[in-house]
């Protein structure tokens, strides 16, 4: 693929318009875009506040606009047949990638890949906010062993990949999964939340098939434009 098809930039923002906005002006740019909980979230509000319904619309605009390139990042976390059931509700929009949290264990993961259409079904493992310390107080062990415990669920249960962190990517060489980072951080950008970081270059030698760059690009540091913000992480990949 293009060096541009690895990006995916990730719309968390508070509105329509500017979800709109953002996805015209870096379309060009990036290979897919990431609808999370916030921006599904504030869409469903302003409509049900507002009552416009010429907002309507407008979300239609913005899911013709991302066809083909939109990652659903839902991150369910529930019982088998409420991930199924959701994951069967979004065949008609057709995403390119959607995802459940692995672990929800593999009857659930399974019960999304039953439903999943033409979707490709990846699974959240252990989040880039937390740490070695905060994944043994939530999970019982360390990053690197939760994750490759989540990889085998995902395989099990047939799922097409997976997200972690950079940092464990490593780890993941022999696994048969598309690897999707977050948690990628260029040197001129902040770290933000993110604990378990790389840069793109980095990420990508060591297996990282997509890259998901938020902050770096969305709001970008030293007066960056987003579209000048890409083009220097793509400048980067291609060096």
């Amino acid at each position: 693929m293009e060096t541009k098809d690895r990006i995916i930039i990730p719309i968390d923002t508070g509105g329509i318009f500017k979800a709109i906005n953002t996805v015209n002006n870096l379309k060009p740019y990036v290979g897919m875009f990431k609808f999370g909980l916030e921006i599904t979230t504030s869409i469903v509000n302003q409509i049900a506040i507002t009552g416009d319904i010429s907002l309507a619309g407008k979300v239609k605009e913005l899911f013709s606009s991302v066809e083909g390139q939109l990652f659903w990042d839902g991150k369910w976390a529930d019982i088998p047949n409420t991930v199924g059931n959701a994951a069967l509700a979004l065949q008609p929009i057709n995403p390119k990638f959607i995802n459940i949290h692995a672990s929800c264990g593999i009857p659930a993961i399974k019960a999304v890949v039953e439903n999943k259409g033409s979707s490709q079904v990846l699974g959240v493992t252990v989040l880039t906010s937390i740490d070695s310390p905060k994944c043994i107080s939530i999970f019982g062990d360390k990053p690197g062993t939760k994750v490759i415990q989540f990889a085998n669920f995902l395989i099990d249960a047939g799922a097409d990949g997976i997200i972690c962190s950079p940092q464990e990517l490593n780890l993941l060489k022999d696994f048969p999964l598309i690897k999707v980072t977050p948690g990628v951080r260029p040197l001129w950008a902040d770290a933000n939340d993110q604990k378990r970081i790389m840069t793109p270059r980095e990420a990508v030698d060591a297996g990282a098939d997509y890259l998901v760059v938020g902050r770096p690009v969305t709001s970008p540091p030293n007066g960056m434009t987003p579209q000048e913000a890409v083009q220097k992480i793509i400048e980067e990949l291609e060096a």
